[in-house]
């Protein structure tokens, strides 16, 4: 079902929220923990997503669900983006993590040594998550997209034709456990 067209993308995040909103007071009628609701949300409500003509707008209903989820159910924990920091200007991604009984860290990744990026779908209660790949070491830097400001670098990815944008479209409609790479890598 489409909605209608907006304005701004912010207009249209709004409509979104009002959707998962909606989706999750009908779900939580019932006496369900808030754990059950989003189980509930995430297997039957509504998967709203948005569709831009100018630069890509991410929203992930998902995310936003678990985030009202655990604010219906009380849960003061720390979440992941109270620790866990992207920043990034036009040489380069910092991510700083400094997770609860963790040591802390943060590195530094240059854009101009990126090679490859892969977007992975989370399942009913996992974040969907992005892997950076650059030229300077084997392993990939995961980046999960509830990271404060997870949202803005995949936007900064895509904007940067890191990400194939009809790939971005097929990823953030998948509703299963999957990985989506860019660029693809064909078999020999």
């Amino acid at each position: 079902m489409t909605h209608r067209q907006y304005e701004t993308a912010g207009e249209a995040i709004a409509e979104a929220k009002l959707i998962v909103d909606e989706e999750l007071e009908h779900f939580r009628n019932s006496p369900d923990s808030a754990d059950n609701v989003l189980e509930t949300y995430l297997q039957f409500g509504a998967d709203p997503f948005i569709v831009s003509d100018g630069p890509t707008v991410i929203f992930s209903a998902r995310d936003y669900a678990r985030e009202q989820c655990r604010e219906m159910s009380g849960d003061k924990a720390t979440s992941l983006s109270d620790w866990f920091n992207v920043t990034f200007d036009d040489a380069s991604i910092e991510l700083k993590v400094n997770a609860p009984m963790r040591e802390s860290w943060q590195v530094e990744i240059r854009w101009n040594r990126i090679i490859r990026i892969c977007f992975k779908t989370g399942d009913f209660l996992a974040s969907d998550e992005i892997y950076i790949f650059s030229d300077e070491r084997t392993e990939s830097w995961l980046v999960p997209m509830e990271a404060n400001g997870g949202s803005e670098l995949w936007d900064e990815i895509i904007r940067r034709s890191l990400f194939d944008p009809e790939l971005a479209i097929k990823a953030a409609a998948s509703v299963e456990d999957k990985l989506f790479c860019w660029p693809k890598v064909e078999p020999e």
